[in-house]
């Protein structure tokens, strides 16, 4: 498009298309020239087309042929989508560049409206088994010396201060050679926490990995993905998010990738939910009791997580509860195949062998919290905590307690540990403060 005041020249104009596998560390010329073929070829250009005389406010489409590479050649570095960065350039001897070209490429399509760069991914919904996101790799632009990097995972501002975390299950997923080099650095981390070995959920945002070491020329990826929560979507049609690698220490900008998340609010909302029951004892005919999910009547996968959202056994039933450890707390997932939304059960199973605690109610709770004892035979601890904070109240509890009435309204949203102990046993169940 002309966006000047007078006719273009029409005269050695050109449009130069060029394609690359995408990166947050990709450099001028070298990575969209064909330079770069191993392990396979990373980029190469696509054509040029001479642009015509344009008036003012006039604008043209020209059209380019292009065969993207096949997909299996980048198998043995990352299996998963992992999408091309489009790079078009004006060449024109009547409007040049504002800024001569360097093998910045970030300060190259900053400060040149005669550059313009897009990133393509195409995720097919029903063959990414629910998750829903794409792959895009890191490394070092220098072909002679070391670097240390950082990542950098946060919500664009052209979200208008919606966070993509407080909608969405955020991970990502590091190869080999990611997880390597973070580790190695000292596996510097914000707001991110492990799920497994190299998947992390993104706990808030900003999000980093920090540290990230690459000898020349060294390259990794690192994989989004992302589930919509049924139970925080809102009407927002799509949410942008950013992933950006900047030099550390330093915070010097490499480059980035933004992800477009378009959300279908026509959607019918599912909810996660099972068969009542409420806890297992000892008795045999209680462990015979199997939880079974109430199905959400479209394909769909049924997992019975912990919780830190680790899979324990997946389908319909809950068959291996009763080999789990005493005192720990499961929920039913259900992730639906065709877009990846994904909602958790409200209520917590939890396995107990020592019957200190028959009950807690109202759960969840606003207010006061009633805890029913049993058992209490000596003198005791009754706690509060959470995994991250540790213990948040503490009451000395004495033989014959029946029943201890908890305050929770100071207490932020979210899960609690409700634990007693008397002398080398314990017992914990959980309580929702909403």
């Amino acid at each position: 498009m002309n966006k000047g005041c007078d006719p273009s020249g029409g005269q050695d104009d050109d449009l130069h298309l060029y394609w690359a596998k995408a990166s947050t560390a990709l450099y001028w010329p070298n990575s969209f020239d064909g330079t770069i073929t191993s392990p396979a070829l990373m980029g190469d250009v696509i054509g040029d087309e001479a642009i015509p005389s344009l008036d003012p406010g006039e604008s043209i489409i020209l059209e380019f042929e292009w065969y993207p590479p096949n997909p299996d050649d980048y198998s043995s570095i990352n299996p998963e989508p992992w999408h091309f960065c489009l790079l078009a350039r004006i060449v024109s001897i009547d409007d040049e560049m504002a800024l001569t070209e360097t093998s910045d490429l970030w300060s190259n399509v900053f400060n040149n409206n005669n550059i313009a760069q897009k990133n393509i991914t195409v995720v097919d919904h029903q063959q990414q088994a629910g998750e829903i996101g794409g792959v895009v790799a890191i490394g070092n632009v220098s072909m002679s010396a070391a670097d240390t990097f950082e990542v950098v995972f946060k919500s664009s501002s052209k979200n208008h201060g919606i966070l993509l975390t407080e909608q969405a299950e955020v991970r990502i997923r590091m190869d080999a050679t990611t997880y390597q080099n973070w580790f190695s650095g000292g596996s510097v981390c914000t707001n991110i926490r492990e799920i497994s070995t190299e998947v992390y959920e993104l706990t808030g945002e900003p999000a980093r990995l920090s540290n990230i070491g690459f000898s020349a020329g060294e390259y990794s990826t690192i994989g989004l993905e992302v589930n919509f929560l049924t139970e925080e979507v809102d009407s927002t049609l799509a949410l942008y998010f950013d992933i950006t690698q900047r030099t550390y220490p330093g915070c010097d900008t490499i480059g980035g990738e933004e992800f477009v998340f378009k959300k279908d609010i026509g959607r019918n909302l599912f909810k996660a939910e099972y068969t009542s029951l409420s806890s297992l004892g000892n008795s045999q005919a209680s462990l015979q009791v199997t939880p079974t999910a109430q199905s959400i009547f479209e394909p769909a996968s049924y997992e019975w997580v912990n919780q830190v959202g680790q899979v324990i056994d997946s389908g319909m039933t809950f068959s291996k509860l009763t080999n789990q450890n005493p005192g720990a707390i499961y929920r039913l997932r259900i992730t639906a195949k065709s877009d990846g939304y994904r909602d958790y059960s409200d209520v917590l199973y939890t396995t107990s062998s020592n019957n200190f605690i028959l009950s807690i109610y109202p759960n969840p709770v606003r207010s006061v919290a009633i805890i029913e004892l049993h058992n209490i035979s000596q003198s005791g601890t009754l706690t509060i905590s959470t995994p991250i904070s540790g213990v948040l109240w503490t009451q000395i509890i004495t033989p014959g307690t029946t029943f201890v009435n908890i305050d929770v309204s100071t207490l932020s949203l979210g899960i609690y540990s409700v634990t007693i102990t008397q002398g080398m046993l314990s017992e914990t169940k959980y309580l929702i403060r909403n």
